[in-house]
């Protein structure tokens, strides 16, 4: 795989080469910590702060003499699996005798048998019953020691009747030896309803990636478990490790032309996909209409409406959900409509989820992050191709390994963002000139044509 991916990197460099040229001027720069070859990278705020264009292309990655390497957007180049794609497998399931819970239950006697990999051979159980003898319920046991990887889901088909319904907690734990067990996430709902013709159900219980060998299936009111197969999402062997959302918070102005209006400004192109305002504390109820635009030139527009309410009742705290934006929005302007009018402006809670990049290292190390710039763009590099071949020629679930950020320090500074001065229009001067004479002259040859005389004259 090594070998492939030098290959790749190698035949890149060849057909997409840099050319030498004079270094583009950035304001802040980041060091990139994660080896040599394709990298991703995750922005972080601060990052946000110095970038000029809403589309992030003053966003560079650059070697040690500070040229421009390969980078684009991750999201361009390279889409993860999607967890709806990942394959289920039914896995051994095994029947165990619970206890009846009173001082008289039955007597149980438990043999497993165990090979050499550590999957279940035989399990075997003899019951005794006790002076409490009623039918007790069976657990589920699920092995799970042949999976070479973690999992994140079972699916549970329930065995029910047509007419039958069906309302059930579980509780999952999990063990590797079969002899100490832990609890796998919380209670679980279980539920199969049809009535008038509709149906409800819920029949898969989401986990927290695990790899336990062995899982416990425990219904929390002790009744049993109607299930005759239980399969199992399996999870790629590398994990898939997602931007993880994060929140801006910004302060407001009151508008001076409407009451009970403010407006906020984003201190850069964050990709907003959620907001919700946060008041001081005191118990608050009003409507709401939130706006943006990306600049002062452009007219505002509508993201959405809800109630924002905060009020504390019986010791508990209750607020409005927040409002989830149809699209991603990097406005940098946002405006805050409340009628009945706030008294202050509310917090304004920005939640993104961060952008990721990929690139490729070229040039002499060590490698940086750089943004901030009136006219440097980055160009756009063929990198889908590059990772294309990659993964055709690798595992499946290669992907780029996560770089991480440095402090970020001055590069160009303030000079960078200052746009150049004009040059002088050469041409629009010189024809003015011409211009200017041409005329001069037209006047001159007017002039002395009224100071001749007529001919014939006297």
């Amino acid at each position: 795989m090594i070998r492939t991916v030098r290959r790749s990197l190698g035949l890149f460099a060849l057909t997409a080469g840099i050319a030498i040229a004079a270094a583009p001027s950035l304001e802040w720069q980041w060091p990139i910590d994660g080896g040599n070859g394709v990298l991703q990278v995750e922005l972080d705020e601060s990052v946000y702060r110095h970038i000029q264009r809403d589309d992030l292309g003053d966003l560079m990655a650059l070697d040690a003499d500070g040229q421009p390497i390969p980078m684009g957007p991750l999201s361009q180049v390279w889409t993860p699996p999607s967890i709806r794609e990942l394959p289920m497998q039914p896995v051994p399931l095994f029947r165990l005798p619970a206890k009846t819970g009173d001082t008289g239950g039955d007597a149980v006697e438990l043999h497993i048998r165990r090979d050499d990999d550590g999957r279940l051979s035989a399990l075997d159980a003899s019951v005794t019953p006790g002076s409490g003898g009623n039918d007790a319920s069976s657990d589920i046991l699920l092995d799970l020691s042949a999976l070479k990887s973690s999992y994140d889901a079972l699916q549970l088909h329930l065995d029910l009747p047509d007419d039958a319904s069906f309302d059930a907690r579980l509780q999952i734990d999990g063990s590797d030896d079969l002899s100490h067990w832990r609890a796998v996430g919380g209670d679980h709902a279980l539920l199969y309803l049809k009535q008038n013709g509709f149906e409800l159900v819920r029949d898969r219980v989401s986990l927290p990636r695990v790899s336990h060998d062995y899982l416990r299936l425990h219904r929390a009111d002790g009744g049993s478990l109607p299930v005759d197969m239980i399969e199992v999402r399996t999870l790629p062997a590398v994990e898939v490790t997602p931007p993880q959302p994060r929140s801006l918070r910004l302060s407001g102005e009151a508008m001076d032309d409407e009451a009970g209006a403010f407006t906020y400004r984003s201190p850069g192109p964050f990709p907003v996909s959620r907001l919700d305002l946060e008041t001081s504390g005191d118990n608050a109820i009003s409507a709401v209409i939130i706006s943006s635009r990306s600049d002062d030139k452009q007219a505002w527009r509508e993201r959405g409406r809800f109630t924002l309410f905060d009020l504390e009742q019986s010791g508990a705290r209750l607020h409005n959900d927040s409002l989830m934006l149809r699209g991603d929005s990097r406005d940098r302007l946002w405006r805050v409509q409340t009628k009945p009018a706030l008294r202050t402006a509310p917090m304004l809670r920005l939640d993104y989820v961060p952008d990721r990049f990929v690139m490729l290292t070229q040039g002499p190390a060590p490698y940086r992050l750089a943004a901030g710039s009136a006219t440097a763009v980055r160009e756009n590099y063929p990198l889908p191709a590059l990772l294309s071949e990659i993964r055709r020629n690798s595992d499946a679930d290669w992907r780029p390994p996560l770089a991480k950020l440095g402090e970020g320090s001055a590069l160009a500074g303030n000079a960078a963002l200052e746009a150049p001065s004009k040059p002088l229009p050469t041409r629009q001067i010189v024809l003015w000139v011409i211009l200017i004479g041409a005329a001069f002259l037209l006047l001159l040859l007017v002039g002395r044509l009224l100071k001749q005389p007529p001919e014939g004259g006297d």
